[in-house]
């Protein structure tokens, strides 16, 4: 009598495990999508070199509605010592003014003549060549005017940039070639 009541135990115990498994095997073979009552929200993604980086209040918290954006690029100088020497560019929006830095081959702002204005020759989607003027200041070449910003905005390429810098000072002789990406800027103005 006790081995028929461990075989009734043992088959009762088979049994189950067996079925378990079926109903297993059962949901992962099922090509049902799970119902949801959620909506999908559609996502658009904007490729961009400029960055949104946004100011933080005193506790570290981003400010939604201050922010500037970034972008770093390569470009090349050339002065009375060197032809053609890889610089580091970077560019910044803040307020709608374009803020812009070089770097030679160090982490070292060049020195820029403050002060003082040039005007930027700028080869726009058409090919066309305009002036732009830019005022130095504290080492950053800056966009008062907003002309650059306009023209970055109204173009779908790179703009293609050359800053003379002997147009500004006798004794400067450095020339800046670069060109500013204008891919996603309209919509991280949005």
């Amino acid at each position: 009598m006790k081995k028929f009541i461990q075989l009734v135990l043992f088959a009762g115990l088979a049994s189950f495990i067996i079925s378990c498994g079926s109903s297993v095997n059962k949901k992962v073979q099922s090509n049902e999508e799970p119902k949801t009552d959620t909506i999908a929200k559609e996502v658009k993604t904007v490729k961009s070199d400029w960055k949104k980086v946004y100011a933080l209040d005193e506790f570290g918290d981003k400010i939604e509605s201050k922010y500037t954006l970034n972008v770093q690029f390569m470009g090349t100088m050339t002065n009375s010592l060197e032809t053609g020497s890889n610089i580091t560019v970077k560019m910044q929006i803040k307020d709608s003014i374009i803020y812009t830095i070089f770097y030679d081959y160090s982490d070292l702002e060049d020195e820029l003549p403050n002060g003082k204005s040039v005007n930027l020759k700028v080869k726009i989607e058409n090919g066309e060549v305009l002036q732009v003027r830019q005022y130095f200041t504290n080492n950053r070449m800056i966009d008062k005017d907003k002309v650059l910003l306009k023209l970055l905005l109204a173009q779908e390429v790179p703009l293609k940039v050359i800053a003379d810098l002997s147009m500004a000072d006798s004794d400067a002789s450095t020339v800046y070639k670069y060109n500013i990406s204008t891919a996603g800027l309209k919509d991280l103005l949005k």
